[in-house]
């Protein structure tokens, strides 16, 4: 803009012409963009917020709409949420449907639900997608599902992904509405089309599945990979499972290795033990007792039971970590109690085991108390060991335990058949 023109406006704008002060803003809004010194930036800042405040008290709608945004996003030292919401107000009060959504969209974020709540529904029955999507979104929440499907399904109608999305999900579990696998599908599909990541994986789910749809697992996988690289963890490690078990698609460790690993950084606990698995055994990867570990453990601590169980098992065998059979039967017990039944069965034989560090006083057979770690039992008092015979899990005997030199010599010739 040359000098003269900016004088023109210069003068304009002091005789109260609004349209000339909000040109007067925009001029020195884009000399602060253009600005090469933060002195400058400074100065531009200063000069723009002036003529748009100038305009802006006359209720200039595009002033009160870019103050609004100014002091929301903050450029500069202008960031003051009480401010955007002054001049958000002024626009809202016009009757501007963007400002009522700015000023709900920030009462939200705020926590003042009801005042957000007011302004999404002055928006969102002037029709605006994005308000009847977070007004769904807030019923949602509260689990006044009727109402949520109700601003839901204006927004989806209007091709709203995220209201799309999540109006499918009320579909799918039965939330406000008849239970319908078909019409979740038909939203999945809408949302996922238009790139939204949470119905593509559940569209690869319904897909894979055969849930409202025909199965067709490698219109599953095309989905899950869709989902995948937009980074969503559950999507991933679905795609990992298919690429190592061979589901709808050619089996490849590789492949399975490289999603597994994306979920499990996520945090995902399934992918953290099926990464473990990877490392364990030279999945996709080179073995690495200690990278598997490291995962299971991870796992593990998620209170997933598999993890638990392998990580028992690290513990009881030295695998990635020093061995410490403490450890393993505490893994080995949490898992148990999630109903791991391999670790039930591992929990009971080293509880057995365990018995051997409680030393007696005594022979507890003869009671001599020259006595040493059993490893295999002693018969239980009682038992002639002579009559035992091989094979099988042995009645009457103990588990590993304590006894004397001559016990153990007698038993040890037993087993032996010596």
């Amino acid at each position: 803009m040359d000098k003269e023109k900016i004088d023109q406006l210069k003068n304009l704008a002091a005789q109260g012409d609004m349209e000339a002060q909000f040109q007067l803003g925009n001029f020195y809004w884009d000399a602060y963009h253009d600005a090469d010194t933060e002195e400058e930036e400074d100065e531009a800042v200063k000069n723009a917020v002036k003529w748009y405040k100038k305009a802006a008290l006359q209720n200039h709608l595009p002033s009160l709409l870019i103050l609004g945004e100014l002091y929301e996003t903050g450029v500069g030292e202008y960031e003051d949420y009480e401010e955007a919401a002054k001049w958000y107000l002024r626009a809202a009060a016009l009757g501007d449907i963007s400002a009522q959504y700015r000023l709900g969209d920030l009462y939200y974020d705020d926590g003042e639900y009801a005042k957000a709540v007011k302004w999404f529904k002055q928006a969102a029955e002037q029709g605006d997608a994005d308000a009847q999507y977070r007004l769904g979104m807030h019923y949602y929440d509260e689990e006044d599902y009727k109402k949520a499907v109700k601003w839901l399904t204006s927004a989806a109608n209007q091709g709203e992904p995220e209201a799309q999305n999540l109006l499918a999900d009320c579909y799918h579990w039965g939330n406000g509405v008849r239970q319908s696998n078909k019409t979740a599908f038909h939203w999945y599909k809408l949302a996922a089309e238009q790139g939204q990541r949470d119905a593509q994986y559940w569209l690869g789910n319904f897909y894979s599945c055969g849930t409202g749809v025909k199965e067709d697992k490698a219109e599953g996988i095309k989905w899950y990979k869709k989902s995948a690289e937009q980074g969503e963890p559950e999507a991933q490690f679905q795609l990992g499972m298919a690429y190592r078990y061979g589901f709808g698609t050619e089996e490849n460790e590789e492949e399975a290795f490289k999603w597994f690993k994306k979920a499990a950084q996520k945090d995902h606990d399934e992918a953290q033990c099926e990464l473990g698995i990877c490392y364990l055994n030279g999945i996709g990867v080179k073995e690495d007792a200690e990278k598997a570990f490291k995962w299971f453990l991870k796992s593990a601590k998620q209170n997933f039971p598999e993890g638990q169980d392998y990580l028992g098992w690290c513990y009881e065998n030295g695998y990635g970590t020093p061995k410490d059979i403490h450890k393993a039967i505490k893994w080995y017990k949490k898992a148990a109690e999630l109903g791991e039944e391999s670790a039930q069965e591992r929990l009971e034989e080293l509880e057995q085991m365990i018995q051997v560090e409680q030393k007696p006083e005594k022979c507890p057979r003869c009671g001599s108390e020259k006595i040493k770690p059993i490893l295999y039992g002693l018969p239980a008092p009682g038992v002639d060991p002579d009559q035992y015979i091989m094979g099988g899990s042995p009645e009457g005997f103990n588990p590993p335990s304590w006894g004397c030199s001559e016990c153990s010599a007698r038993f040890s010739k037993v087993l032996s058949h010596e």
